[in-house]
């Protein structure tokens, strides 16, 4: 179940960050229109007043038309200083077709091209942890209820079965980090300490 946030709908976020909102459009606007998506750790973040990292922007392109995005994209962010494909551990989950991320003088920008064309309900929904599973379409935000259980239980909820240990281990470990109170639950054996 998704629910959106009506304290805090989308203009909120353009307000408290209007660097963000325009880098969406400007995605959008390299992408030839459609959705994008800014979703999981820039709004969890946010939210729960937590130092943001980066901002991770999802959206979908048809895989002919990917390399002509990529490049609108570099003319307007410069050169990107990761890219990653499916090949790539992280690549095999979540619907992730390829990754570009860009230094800016604020924060790195991740565009995550994904290989399935997903609502961001659905995109949220695959996400690892519940208090992850948050994201911003434009218009609003919007979270599942495992995120608002997440932040109300001060928990870290796996939602996922059947990956690595080290892809577990390595993601817990940066959620307690920035997150100390938070308890770990739903955590495969092979990663409890």
């Amino acid at each position: 179940m998704t629910m959106t946030i009506k304290q805090a709908p989308a203009i909120l976020l353009h307000l408290l960050h209007p660097e963000w909102t325009d880098i969406a459009e400007k995605i959008e606007e390299a992408k030839g229109g459609g959705n994008v998506f800014l979703a999981g750790g820039a709004l969890r973040d946010m939210l729960n007043e937590v130092e943001v990292k980066d901002l991770d922007f999802w959206l979908y392109v048809d895989p002919e038309k990917r390399n002509e995005v990529t490049q609108k994209l570099i003319a307007v962010f410069g050169e990107p200083d990761l890219e990653m494909s499916t090949g790539s551990t992280l690549g095999n989950e979540r619907h992730i077709d390829y990754i570009l991320q860009f230094p800016t003088d604020s924060l790195p920008i991740q565009v995550i091209f994904l290989a399935t064309d997903l609502s961001l309900e659905e995109l949220l929904a695959d996400f690892d942890f519940g208090i992850c599973q948050i994201g911003c379409d434009g218009k609003d935000i919007v979270a599942t209820q495992a995120f608002a259980d997440d932040c109300i239980n001060k928990t870290l909820t796996y939602m996922r079965h059947g990956e690595t240990e080290g892809r577990v281990s390595g993601r817990l470990a940066r959620l307690q980090e920035k997150y100390p109170e938070h308890k770990a639950v739903g955590i495969p054996d092979y990663t409890i300490h």
